[in-house]
């Protein structure tokens, strides 16, 4: 399977659990991701600065 075709199979499956939740979980839902969406954004920077100074010499 292609990266592409798992993504979307993953997101129709997430578009199908979100749709059953009620309006009270879909929000916690949205929170969660949003959360993940943030942690990894913070991650990924923390990662780049990292390696910037690796490459610069700095410890």
């Amino acid at each position: 399977m292609t990266p592409k075709n798992k993504q979307a199979k993953n997101i129709a499956e997430l578009n199908s659990l979100f749709s059953t939740l009620d309006d009270a979980n879909q929000e916690y839902a949205l929170i969660l991701l949003q959360t993940l969406r943030f942690s990894q954004q913070y991650y990924e920077r923390q990662n780049v600065g990292n390696t910037k100074e690796r490459e610069n010499g700095e410890t």
